[in-house]
């Protein structure tokens, strides 16, 4: 608590409603545009803000820590011709070249502008990396950055997640303006970027610097606007939602598809050092999966608990999308100040929606009972600041810190929370559901051996969860010469994980044949509840009601993860290097159990005269006293990349690295309820939370070529090999008899 206290004052010290961006480079020559000699003490600024540089002895220049964007680069000299290079475009943690060639002159001529094109080839990227901004977005005949993520080489979009390179969904690192928005639950992004809100992405399949940790396969990267010099204002509208469902017009059908836009960016009135930009989103959908079918009959339908007694002799379904709501609002925003030598960047990220999925492979079975489908809300608060401290022309240091809270529900959508009514037959006659009995519901019909669910069937699970997360890191930078830019830093990430799953019909089951045990407080009904109702917990207790205290057995995941790396970014003509080292402190904050689980006093039973047995003879719940925190993974990461541009048109790259990350944590966490059903099977016997498992590993090799054939046109060939070992997998094991 002392910590979350401490993190929270700095973020309102640093007036964090906000987003920590990296930062890109700038750099070149400036030299006679006639006798090619090098302009000792030319000026270089970006034009509206207050970065700049002079030229040093060999007319070189550097202007580091540039946010992500477009500007317009200015160099001037007495008695030479001012010229302005114009959509010079700057990205993250890479270096964009820029060179000018000033004309002497007597007289006052006016500005010479020159309109930068963006090169194809990438020389300083030593890995494959792919940036796209938003105006590649919006030329591109898709909606929404996921999709345009997906365009990426080696990445695809399956069911909703992005996987790169043959990896898992839960190996892809996410960051918004440099904070992590991984969740470490399951692994996928948590925040919505609006694609009118974004300045670039990039994705980076694999070889990425020793900066970056917690990710195997790939990082996508993601940063916001910031407001300009002057005000600007855009508004768009765009909807399909004017055909009812199953009306097919223009050839296609209606989605209910509704998007609707506002930005608003400039200077804050009186404070010209300071810029503000925010978007504001909603965005609705019939069916947020964009499926169709174009309908079918369903003849000679039975009950699938007879077999020659046809329910319906005829259904049709109509041809139109497929059910599956989503509502969601979403604001970004950025907020800079420039109070040089002092840079501050604070911005954040919010979303809430509500979602209704018949789910991927769930679709026919599920034709007739659409009215209960599980809904899901889901929310998503960013915050977080970096402060820049510009000590000299050449070092730099950044401090970040950041906060995150996600949290979700799914519910049924008739009975809310009250989880016993889910499959309460009296409850539910009043919307007209037919069920067969007091907890259970309706027989399905059976269509050539596949059964497809009736009107009123169940469809939900409850489920609550939350995560939130406190990280902070420092880094330093510094250009130590013309050639090498030196960076070292650190982070920590501290999570607080929370997840409550029940189910209803064994637990309303429980409570009519023991209707005693259900009036009166006591550990007998306590263990019944979590064994009848199926319950999944920690950071709640058995009935949901949430707990705080992380040395509860059953209170939150408490895991901590921090990093600390050393970078040396080598440049010259001909060659750039990136050479670096990460070393990982991995805790994900599972036990074991001390001793062998069948030991008595390890787990609460027959043998513990100090508990009831007609209980825990048939539910053994294991004791805290028998379990031992597993210790942490400390691990080491080395990262080399290389790139050789042989010409402004042809690189080549190579890159080794390795990498650790921890598994999707809902994948190992049980609470204390479920891993007694294990238990009381009686066969096998599963380490209760996490199953000590070590964090996964990867090695990759990587080779490419890029080759610029024309002004508009490129071609890039990448291939590598991967080396994965730790990754989870379940296998199914088969007793013998006897």
């Amino acid at each position: 608590m002392r910590y979350k206290l401490f993190l929270l004052v700095l973020i309102l010290m640093f007036a964090v409603t906000s987003a920590f961006a990296a930062s890109g480079k700038l750099r070149g020559s400036v030299v006679d545009d006639k006798t090619k000699e090098a302009l000792i003490g030319a000026s270089i600024v970006i034009v509206g803000t207050n970065y700049g540089a002079v030229t040093d002895v060999d007319g070189n220049y550097i202007i580091q820590n540039v946010p992500p964007g477009t500007y317009s680069l200015r160099s001037s000299f007495i008695s030479y011709q001012n010229v302005t290079i114009s959509n010079v475009k700057v990205s993250e943690d890479l270096t964009t070249e820029i060179n000018f060639r000033l004309t002497s002159s007597e007289v006052q001529l006016s500005e010479v502008v020159i309109i930068n094109d963006r090169p194809l080839v990438n020389k300083n990227a030593t890995n494959a990396v792919r940036i796209s901004t938003q105006e590649d977005i919006q030329n591109l005949p898709i909606r929404g950055i996921q999709a345009a993520v997906a365009l990426s080489p080696g990445v695809v979009l399956q069911n909703g997640n992005l996987y790169v390179r043959g990896g898992r969904a839960d190996e892809v690192g996410y960051y918004l303006e440099g904070a992590n928005t991984r969740s470490v639950a399951s692994g996928n992004n948590l925040t919505t970027v609006i694609p009118d809100a974004m300045e670039e992405f990039q994705v980076q399949a694999g070889g990425y610097t020793a900066e970056y940790g917690g990710a195997n396969s790939g990082i996508v990267r993601q940063s916001l606007k910031a407001g300009g010099q002057e005000y600007k204002l855009s508004v768009q509208a765009e909807t399909d939602n004017f055909t009812k469902q199953y009306t097919k017009k223009l050839g296609t059908y209606s989605y209910g598809y509704s998007d609707y836009t506002v930005t608003f960016g400039g200077p804050v009135p009186g404070l010209n050092n300071v810029k503000f930009f925010i978007a504001g989103e909603n965005q609705f959908q019939r069916d947020n999966s964009v499926r169709f079918w174009e309908g079918f009959k369903m003849d000679s339908l039975p009950d699938a608990q007879s077999i020659t007694n046809y329910v319906l002799p005829e259904y049709e379904i109509k041809p139109g999308n497929i059910p599956g709501l989503l509502n969601r609002y979403t604001a970004n925003g950025t907020l800079s100040f420039d109070l040089q030598p002092i840079l501050v960047r604070v911005g954040g990220s919010f979303s809430r929606q509500r979602t209704q999925n018949i789910g991927s492979g769930d679709i026919v079975a599920n034709v007739f009972a659409t009215e209960r489908l599980g809904i899901t809300d889901n929310s998503n608060l960013l915050l977080n600041t970096k402060l820049t401290h510009i000590l000299s022309t050449t070092t730099s240091y950044d401090f970040n810190i950041s906060y995150m809270d996600q949290r979700s529900k799914t519910f049924d959508p008739d009975h809310g929370d009250n989880v016993l009514k889910y499959n309460d037959s009296i409850a539910n006659a009043a919307y007209g559901y037919p069920f067969r009995g007091y907890s259970t519901g309706p027989t399905a019909y059976r269509f050539y051996s596949f059964d497809v669910n009736k009107f009123g069937t169940t469809q939900a699970t409850f489920n609550k969860q939350q995560q939130t997360r406190f990280g902070a890191s420092f880094d330093i930078t510094s250009q130590v010469s013309s050639e090498h830019q030196l960076k070292i830093g650190a982070s920590i990430e501290e999570y607080r994980v929370s997840n409550y799953t029940t189910g209803s019909a064994g637990l309303l089951t429980y409570y009519r044949n023991n209707p005693d045990d259900a009036r009166t407080s006591s550990l007998r009904r306590d263990y019944a509840v979590a064994q009848n109702g199926g319950v999944n917990n920690y950071g709640y207790d058995w009935y949901g009601n949430v707990l705080d205290d992380v040395d509860n057995p059953d209170g939150p995941k408490a895991p901590r993860y921090i990093g600390a790396y050393l970078q040396d970014k080598i440049e010259y003509s001909d060659l750039v290097v990136n050479a670096g080292v990460r070393l990982d402190y991995i805790d994900n904050d599972d036990f074991e159990f001390v001793d062998d689980p069948s030991t008595p006093g390890v787990i609460e039973g027959p043998d513990n005269p100090s508990v009831d047995n007609t209980i825990f003879s048939s539910y053994p719940v294991y004791k805290a006293e028998g379990t031992k925190k597993t210790k942490a993974f400390v691990g080491v990461s080395p990262r080399l990349g290389f790139s050789f541009p042989v010409s402004d048109r042809t690189v080549f790259h190579l890159q080794y690295g390795k990498f650790i990350q921890s598994p999707a944590l809902q994948v190992i966490y049980r609470g204390r309820g479920q891993s007694a059903t294990f238990f009381s099977g009686g066969n096998f016997i599963p380490n209760p939370v996490g199953f000590n498992i070590q964090p996964e590993r990867t090695t990759t090799y990587e080779v490419g070529f890029t080759q610029q054939f024309t002004d508009n046109a490129a071609f890039d060939l990448t291939g590598f090999y991967k080396d994965v070992s730790g990754q989870i997998q379940i296998q199914r094991q088969l007793a013998a008899n006897g």
